[in-house]
């Protein structure tokens, strides 16, 4: 009869059976959030896989490597004997890089408009070839459209290519000095929308360099091509000109970052000789390495981040202090070690590698082999990791001829393609990136209609200069002295001689020349906004403008002649001027020993001291303001950086002469020269009050009622603080994993110290009270030690504590009046739904985690200091399954020795099983009373809550199944 019971609800076994594993796998999918969070997101399926393997499959060996070669060409003439057009039209070229000095952009005028016929019919030349190859069945070679790239870094020539109807764009050094990463973006806006509709999908740039060290004779001049020095900026300003370049383009426009891993701190130009920086891989990677981090991995997918990254000839130490790399672009050891950064090998599996350019000077005399050996450097550049090598003046000798060596090395690369299989999947996989970048730049639509831009749209390009004039005004730095002793501005008879560094460049070599600062540019603007016409502050001809060249052929030159000689008589003006000036003000560039005149105003410090003692000098550096030493700073009433010499600056300079500016700008590198040092610049601003503001209780943002009030927080209930933005002596954000330091204090006088890090200039920190009373919560970061206080009261849940006493103590600044002991009456705080985590953290803000001892013994919060709710981890989950399964295996035993069947047996470890997960999961959801077990018994708390809630499953299950069988 027993027997048959049992066995009647045996046949029910295998519903209840699955009814308890369903639980089970419930219980186990709720238990380890921690586990599923904790996994990277698998990547999304590629939408251009089947397109790639589409077009490989149609090319052959040659037509493959030759998408693998970025050219330079002469010239903007396209016909059928040209070299441009044999490498296009016979061997699948991957695309061409539009100079200046190749004579590729020519035109005074419709300059943009020649640009975009050019673009126009380099990609209909390519899908002509192509069409070329198919026959009715569309069994030819697939279109490619060709990368056509450029240079567009601002600040006209050389640094922008297509200079010439092009809107006149700042420097980056311009952009960095107003520390404002919307301005980089805007600009970055203005750079990809002109770009596009020229027909450029390639930007060779921005340069990511950290510059390090004052620029000198022994350092490699960058000028005003960097942000600036401070890594963390670098890479802020980076993302937001990337995001720009972006968004103008609607995407279309490939960002490749320059000078990877960094040129900052280069001693020799490195198309004269390979550069080497006294730099381990580790070194690099806590500096120069740091914006191009910010850019790749760490972008993520979003429009901040490069689509790829160029290579810089230089080389670095290597795994040890006495070895040094060969240069990066060439030596697959020292380009892998960078490359497997984990920054970048995460962004690399679609992010493109391009050479520098491979027949400079440098790589010719690195090398030292003639005839020169183009196939080596081909091959040693392209297994460094490089998918497109930059082949220019690579020619038998620089300005020789390169087609004979470009489609030597591809018929090099076809051979070793179809007979090394090692190299073909090199091969095949950088063109995979190549092919997917040129994809994704159109959306998976390889038509010519689609790729070639509207003609129209043409006229748009260059009329941007009026969004530029904020950020001028915005760049200004006044260097020295300080604000507050500046000299009176010129009065309305004052003399006014202006000198100013004319330089004369071409947009092609037949073009006419035209200077980048002309020689009245800064008179034009000061009468402009200071003349009659604009409140008569001046009158014009109190001002008298001469150029650089003058000024240094009157301070050597001889001064006997005839009146119509030009140059006595240009000598006799400025004689006569500086006889009754009142103001000298230089407009420099950079110091060049190429410019024989750039450093005149030396010069003139050094023999016209009479003038220098009697008049206000004012110096305004439209390129670096790093050419000037301490002394000869000393000898101005100002000396102001600008950075940039487009038109929107000398209107800014204007106006910083008149003092019509608070020049907000701040120096972007270090300059010893006027005491500027970046690394203080950027610490936190030692008079600033850190304000503590609350974020978010058990997972739901907060806002008290009034700041100064304090905050009742339910025991065991997750409370994260934040500061508001920590300011830099620049005024800005301090940049990002700046250490802050909370400190916890209780009305018993115990402290705990948490260490937080800053997040765009935010830092955070967590407890959970376990104990009722007062915490008091202050923050502090180097010399910045005064923060409001920030005043907590525990409370149990259901009763609020009995207070006495009056008055409402609130957020004080640390040092206040505020008295620990006093009690107030807490006020009611409002909660509401927040898109926090199941944790309760904000998504994507890091919490800072407690340091090692947590909080004192006695302290409300000991017991999780910085723990979310759910504090169980991988190892707890892990451990804790473990000791069920050796709980099972009593509980088998219990259940087959009273019921004699496996039946018997299965149902108490089951029961054990259920039981053990719901304790778990009860600790890991954070129930009443889990804090004080955590107390009681730190780590082990998991498994021992675990292994107990499961006994006491076995026991019931057991003990049910005992009084079954007797009944």
């Amino acid at each position: 009869m027993l027997r048959g019971k049992h066995r009647r609800s045996g046949s029910r076994s295998p519903l209840r059976s699955g009814i308890i594993l369903l639980l089970i796998g419930a219980l186990l999918s709720a238990s380890a959030p921690t586990l599923t969070h904790a996994q990277p997101p698998a990547d999304a399926p590629d939408p251009y896989e089947p397109m790639i393997s589409r077009i490989l499959a149609s090319l052959t060996p040659e037509e493959r490597v030759g998408q693998l070669m970025l050219v330079t060409f002469e010239g903007a003439y396209l016909g059928e004997e040209t070299a441009i057009t044999q490498l296009i039209t016979e061997y699948n070229l991957g695309g061409v890089v539009l100079l200046a000095e190749n004579d590729n952009i020519n035109g005074q005028i419709n300059t943009p408009r020649l640009v975009q016929s050019l673009t126009t019919e380099l990609q209909e030349m390519a899908y002509r070839a192509a069409a070329a190859t198919q026959n009715g069945e569309d069994t030819g070679r697939s279109f490619v459209p060709l990368f056509i790239a450029t240079e567009h870094a601002g600040n006209g020539q050389p640094g922008t290519e297509i200079a010439l109807g092009t809107t006149p764009l700042p420097s980056p050094m311009a952009l960095g000095a107003t520390w404002n990463p919307a301005y980089a973006q805007q600009v970055g806006v203005i750079t990809g929308r002109e770009l596009s509709i020229m027909g450029i999908n390639m930007l060779l740039g921005p340069a990511l360099d950290v510059l390090q060290q004052p620029q000198g004779e022994r350092t490699f001049d960058l000028g005003v091509g960097a942000f600036g020095g401070q890594p963390y900026w670098v890479g802020e300003m980076g993302q937001a000109y990337i995001t720009g370049v972006h968004q103008g383009s609607d995407s279309r426009i490939a960002v490749i970052a320059q000078h990877f891993p960094g040129l900052g701190f280069a001693d020799t130009h490195p198309e004269i000789e390979i550069p080497v920086v006294p730099r381990t891989v580790e070194e690099l990677s806590q500096i120069d390495l740091v914006p191009y981090f910010a850019v790749t991995g760490r972008a993520g997918n979003t429009p901040a981040r490069a689509d790829g990254l160029q290579c810089a000839n230089m080389r670095y130490q290597g795994r040890n202090l006495r070895s040094i790399t060969r240069p990066v672009c060439v030596d697959e050891q020292a380009a892998g070690d960078l490359l497997n950064q984990s920054a970048i090998r995460s962004w690399r599996t679609r992010g493109v590698m391009i050479s520098s350019p491979l027949g400079t000077r440098a790589i010719r005399r690195y090398y030292n082999v003639s005839p020169f050996p183009h196939r080596q450097i081909a091959r040693e550049a392209f297994l460094a990791g490089n998918d497109l090598l930059y082949l220019d003046h690579f020619g038998p000798q620089p300005n020789a001829d390169q087609l004979a060596n470009v489609i030597d090395v591809i018929r090099f690369f076809a051979e070793r393609y179809q007979n090394d299989p090692v190299f073909r999947i090199r091969v095949d996989q950088s063109l995979s990136r190549l092919l997917r970048l040129k994809l994704s730049l159109y959306d998976g639509d390889l038509s010519l209609e689609n790729v070639l831009t509207p003609p129209g749209t043409i006229d748009e390009v260059g009329r941007a200069t009026a969004e530029l004039h904020r950020i001028a005004q915005d760049s200004v730095t006044l260097i020295a002295p300080r604000r507050e002793s500046l000299s009176t501005v010129p009065a309305r008879d004052d003399n006014i001689v202006i000198f100013t560094d004319v330089r004369l460049v071409q947009q092609c070599s037949f073009c006419a020349a035209y200077s980048t600062l002309s020689v009245n540019a800064l008179e034009v603007a000061i009468e402009r906004l200071y003349g009659p016409y604009a409140g008569a502050q001046l009158r014009p001809e109190q001002v008298t403008s001469f150029s650089f060249a003058q000024l240094d052929t009157y301070l050597h030159g001889s001064f006997e002649g005839t009146a119509s000689d030009s140059t006595f008589k240009t000598n006799q003006r400025i004689g006569e001027a500086l006889r009754a000036v009142d103001w000298v003000i230089f407009a420099m560039l950079d110091i060049s020993p190429d410019v024989a005149s750039s450093g005149v105003i030396r010069s003139f410090l050094d023999r016209e001291t009479e003038v220098v003692e009697r008049s206000n000098l004012i110096a305004f550096a439209f390129g670096a303001p790093t050419y000037l030493s301490s002394t000869e700073i000393s000898k101005f009433a100002a000396y102001f950086g600008l950075y940039s010499a487009i038109p929107p600056y000398v209107d800014a300079a204007a106006r910083a002469l008149f003092q019509e500016s608070s020049y907000p700008g701040a120096l972007p590198i270090s300059l010893p020269a006027a005491g500027y040092n970046l690394d203080e610049a950027t610490s936190p601003a030692p008079n600033q009050t850190i304000q503590i503001v609350p974020e978010s209780l058990a997972g739901r943002s907060i806002s008290p009622a009034r700041a100064s009030d304090p905050l009742m927080v339910p025991l065991g209930s997750r409370l994260i603080l934040r500061t508001e933005p920590i300011l830099d002596r620049n005024g800005s954000p301090v940049p990002d994993n700046t250490s802050v330091e909370f400190v916890l204090a209780t009305s018993e006088n115990a402290q705990a110290r948490q260490l937080g890090t800053t997040e765009n200039g935010i830092a955070r920190t967590s407890f959970t009270p376990s104990r009722t009373g007062r915490i008091l919560i202050t923050a502090s970061v180097g010399e910045a030690t005064r923060s409001t206080t920030f005043q907590v009261i525990a409370v149990e849940e259901a009763e609020p504590p009995a207070l006495s006493g009056s008055g409402t103590p609130g957020t004080s600044e640390a040092g206040g009046t505020a008295d620990p002991a006093r009690t107030t009456t807490p006020t009611t705080i409002a909660l509401a739904p927040t898109s926090a985590g199941a944790s309760g953290a904000p998504a994507g803000d890091a919490v800072p985690a407690t340091p090692p001892g947590g909080l004192p013994a006695g302290t409300p919060g000991a017991a999780d200091a910085d723990h979310s709710p759910r504090r169980v981890t991988v190892n707890d989950l892990v451990l804790s399954l473990f000791a069920l399964s050796l709980l099972s295996g009593l509980g088998f035993s219990a259940g087959f020795s009273t019921t004699l069947t496996v039946d018997g047996g299965i149902r108490v470890v089951l029961g054990s099983i259920v039981a053990g997960l719901v304790g778990y999961t009860y600790y890991g959801l954070n129930g009443p009373g889990v804090e004080q077990v955590h107390t009681l018994l730190d780590d082990l708390a998991p498994v021992i809550t675990t292994v107990s809630a499961g006994l006491v499953g076995l026991i019931y299950a057991w003990w049910t199944l005992r009084l079954y069988r007797w009944r």
